[in-house]
Parts: structure tokens; sequence; C-alpha cells
């Protein structure tokens, strides 16, 4: 039985979906439904919750060609990329030492535009005891749980500022070519699912 949306956030929050991307109700419903009919006729990969659907389909303002495309772009890769997306335990003792270091911080409140604040502390971690992919594989989680608490980043999105303080020859070593490479790609892939207004904090 295919999921169905019901809405549970302020009048607000929607107008400015209705403002920023076109959302209406009708266009929602009958976006979604369409959304569904096509993952199930072509056996589509991909999380069925009607909420991450909707996520997508904010991102391209509705485009529903649009939507097909990035959802298959964004779970080929997440299946090529097991090193960040397997093993999400966070309860694991290197996850939960990156956890407790504080590599990726959400803050709080939101900024004046509705945006979540998330500060990434680049060289927090130890290029001795830590891998960059963890470290990559930590920020991915806490992205992925923030966009399953919080539904207005689907609308008003994303400010992540770098703090570079500290940062040491071990870190930018960490970052051989190959691992670039790959986040690089995956960076350019996911960009076009979800935005994020990047700010670096020296």
């Amino acid at each position: 039985m295919r999921q169905i949306y019901v809405p549970s956030l302020s009048e607000e929050f929607y107008a400015s979906a209705e403002q920023l991307l076109g959302e209406t109700a009708v266009k929602r419903t009958e976006s979604v439904a369409e959304v569904q009919r096509w993952a199930e006729q072509n056996n589509v990969r991909m999380h069925r919750d009607v909420r991450i659907i909707i996520y997508f389909l904010r991102t391209t303002k509705y485009d529903l060609e649009k939507t097909k495309n990035k959802i298959q772009k964004y779970y080929t890769i997440r299946s090529a990329r097991t090193e960040w997306f397997q093993n999400r335990d966070p309860f694991l003792p290197e996850m939960q030492e990156l956890l407790d270091i504080g590599v990726f911080l959400p803050l709080r409140h939101k900024d004046t535009q509705n945006r979540q604040v998330v500060i990434i502390r680049t060289a927090a971690h130890s290029p001795k005891y830590h891998t960059q992919d963890n470290v990559f594989k930590l920020d991915k989680m806490v992205l992925d749980l923030l966009l399953h608490l919080d539904e207005t980043i689907s609308v008003y999105g994303i400010v992540a500022i770098f703090d570079m303080k500290n940062v040491t020859l071990g870190h930018a070593l960490q970052l051989n070519p190959s691992l670039i490479k790959r986040y690089t790609f995956f960076l350019i892939t996911i960009s076009k699912s979800f935005i994020f207004n990047l700010f670096v904090e020296p």
C-alpha cells in the first residue's frame, strides 16, 4: 500500500514551499503518486518513504523527469560508496569517538533564513587514529538524521560552515587523489539533489 503524505507543519512553511518551489497540495499529491508508480513499474531500488520522495521533488521544483533522474543517480552512488553507506551504526567505537570529538555539529538554532546551520570541524579528528572515510561516513549519517527529523530543511536548506583551524599536513595527506576523486564525484551528484550553501571559517 502506498504511503500518503499528511501535512503536519505550519501554514507559514507550506506558504514558503509554494512561493519558493511552486508546491501546492494538489501538485504534491499528484507528483508523489507519479513517482511511486514509476518506481513500482521500473523496480527502482529506493527508499519509498513519502517524505523522501517529496524531498527529491522539492529539489527540482516538481519537475518529474529531473526528479526521477536524481533519484536514480543518488541511489546508484549510495550503493557504490559502501565505505560511507554501510555499517552505519552510531554506537560503533570509531563512530562514537568522532561523535564525542564533534567533527560535524548541527546548531540548535536556525539562521535568519530558517536554514539549518552545521559546523564541519575538518581538523578535529586525529589522522593517526581516524580514517577520512569514517569522517565522511559520520557526516552523511548526521545529515540523513537531520533530514529525517526536520522536514523544513527540504525547503529552507542547510548552511555548512567549515572550521579549518589547526589543519595539519597529516589531515591533508588523508585526502589522497583517489579519495578526492570519489568525494568530488559524490558532491557533484548530491549537490544536484540536496543544495548546501557553504561558508569557510578560517
